[in-house]
């Protein structure tokens, strides 16, 4: 049993053997007994935390096991690495075009906590850049090889994508980099960090002989919060991540932090990232916080460790009504009905309908109204032989 005061969430004896790895907490030889190895294999790639449990379990697991940990990890280093140099080679790029830029996530955060870009698990690359340089930034991007996945052709398609969505992705196929462009750090439904924020406030990470720009503490922390939170934390790298960084903080640092975010959503958010802290990792929290969490972030917590148990490679792939009553559920415990509102409207806004057909720009409105009905002719489509 999670041993949360409001939770009655079962997890399973593989889930509890990692945690206890995340936390450095004492392994019992019982807690290693009956253990499922190729689930418990499956739950390290699916909360993408090789780099962290494979030393704690190398001492406890069975030689045939440390075998396969030592393949996943050497593997995930060589992936990482690949990452690592594509992300220099994009910063050299932009840095010749004058194209200003921020390193999200991905090997710069890596390099930040852990002091090695290759030890963080990550898929794809996220970059920040100014909206008035989108185009310029997707022209440069096209000359290294990459192509454009968020497709759009006509101008209000352009501006829906912009207005509603964050970031659009690429992929380069020889090297196998999936990449996404932001031109904000969170969708529009969450949008408590002001552009001049980020930009005045970001600073610089030395990174493989060149230097990487980078959020502050002061932005980075709220934002892995907040994105967190969004996806009700089902992997547990993102927990760690925070964990990392909160401890580098003392009580009334963290307590000034939150004192300062003034976004709810945000603020919730924080909330609801410091109790699992306190759940998982026994992280203090500081007892304003404790004593002024709401409803909603309570509701988050639970919603979240639930997420976390059921979170294997199968159990992920959900139903889209599910996934879509959770994403509404999302929004309202953390934005409150004006969130539900604007993301039951976003739901409407689809890209990949613009595929199967699209109105033109002087009834665009129209591709809003026929979103659900667009969105299953697609799907009929792909289903017809």
């Amino acid at each position: 049993m999670a041993s949360h005061q409001n939770s009655s969430v079962t997890f399973s004896r593989e889930l509890k053997l990692l945690l206890h790895c995340l936390s450095n907490k004492a392994i019992d030889p019982s807690d290693i007994s009956g253990i499922d190895e190729e689930k418990l294999i499956d739950l390290i790639q699916t909360h993408r935390i090789i780099s962290q449990v494979r030393t704690p379990l190398a001492e406890i697991t069975s030689s045939s096991l440390r075998e396969k940990l030592d393949g996943i990890y050497i593997a995930n280093k060589f992936v990482q690495l690949n990452f690592s140099a594509e992300l220099i080679k994009i910063q050299k790029a932009f840095s010749e075009k004058n194209i200003a830029h921020i390193a999200l996530k991905g090997p710069a955060l890596s390099q930040e906590i852990y002091g090695d870009p290759s030890e963080r698990t990550s898929r794809d690359l996220d970059i920040l850049i100014q909206l008035d340089q989108l185009d310029a930034s997707l022209e440069t991007l096209k000359e290294l090889g990459y192509e454009l996945l968020t497709k759009f052709s006509t101008s209000k398609q352009r501006r829906a994508i912009i207005q509603h969505y964050h970031h659009m992705e690429l992929y380069h196929t020889d090297k196998n980099v999936m990449l996404e462009i932001h031109w904000k750090l969170t969708s529009p439904k969450h949008g408590p960090f002001s552009t001049e924020m980020i930009w005045s406030n970001s600073t610089q990470l030395p990174f493989s002989g060149s230097e990487l720009r980078i959020l502050s503490r002061e932005t980075l922390i709220p934002y892995l919060c907040l994105h967190g939170t969004l996806h009700c934390f089902f992997r547990l790298q993102w927990l760690t991540d925070l964990y990392h960084l909160f401890k580098q903080m003392s009580l009334d640092e963290i307590e000034l932090l939150h004192r300062q975010i003034e976004n709810s959503s945000t603020r919730i958010s924080m909330n609801v990232s410091l109790a699992l802290l306190s759940e998982f990792f026994g992280f203090e929290i500081p007892e304003k916080i404790k004593i002024g969490m709401n409803r909603h972030s309570k509701k988050m917590v639970q919603i979240s460790l639930n997420e976390i148990a059921e979170n294997t490679s199968l159990d992920r792939k959900k139903s889209r009504w599910r996934t879509t009553l959770l994403n509404h559920k999302i929004q309202y415990y953390t934005s409150g009905t004006r969130g539900l509102i604007n993301s039951l409207f976003s739901r409407n806004v689809r890209p990949k309908n613009w595929q199967v057909f699209a109105f033109p720009d002087s009834v665009f409105f129209l591709n809003h109204v026929f979103s659900r009905l667009i969105w299953l002719l697609g799907k009929l489509k792909r289903k017809s032989p």
